[in-house]
């Protein structure tokens, strides 16, 4: 009878159990907001989980990268996304808001408001130029001599100006210090601006 061969089997490394090898990971893992509307991408987790801590600013400048795409975050949020006290985050909320960048409200802060430069009253005149002429022409077959109009402030209702001066008698009554610059020298139109009577010699 032959004899028996004896197989060897060759076994690989021992793995720990998983939470034998957590304990060995350098560091605690971070937590990251389990909201998952707030997920920082790629870049931001690699910066946050490299092991060095992040100074305020760093950590205010992805505070705000996040707000920017979320609009509003909770204070509970940040300090998941950025492993910190609720104390180092309202303290990074109030520097924020004193910088105007952002506001606190209930439980959280929110993005502050990107407020756009108001157009100078030039540029404002020449938007639409051709428009508000036709609005003007349609508005002057309103018109005829010895009448008494209001004109409201704007670019718009600045057109009709020429349209007026063409007419004999006319009182024009405004807020607006463009109609009055408009009507300062047609000596034959009364203007009244809120403010007072224009008087044209002066």
């Amino acid at each position: 009878m032959p004899a028996k061969m004896s197989k060897s089997v060759q076994k690989g490394p021992s793995l720990l159990p998983l939470p034998e090898r957590l304990a060995k990971m350098r560091g605690p893992p971070v937590v990251l907001a389990a909201h998952q509307g707030a997920r920082m991408s790629t870049e931001e987790e690699i910066a946050i989980s490299g092991g060095t801590p992040m100074i305020p600013d760093q950590r205010r400048e992805l505070m705000l990268r996040q707000l920017r795409k979320h609009q509003v975050l909770s204070v509970h949020q940040l300090m998941e996304m950025f492993d910190c006290s609720h104390m180092t985050i309202r303290r990074d909320i109030a520097q924020l808001e004193q910088e105007g960048r952002a506001y606190s409200v209930t439980g959280g802060v929110r993005i502050a408001s990107q407020v756009h430069s108001e157009p100078s009253h030039q540029s404002k005149a020449v938007i639409e130029l051709p428009h508000k002429q036709g609005m003007a022409r349609l508005a002057a077959g309103l018109l005829h001599p010895d009448m008494t109009i209001y004109l409201d402030a704007g670019t718009s209702t600045l057109e009709i100006v020429p349209h007026i001066i063409a007419l004999s008698g006319m009182t024009v009554v405004t807020n607006d210090f463009g109609v009055v610059n408009a009507l300062a020298d047609a000596a034959h139109v009364d203007v009244i601006h809120t403010g007072g009577l224009l008087d044209h010699p002066k």
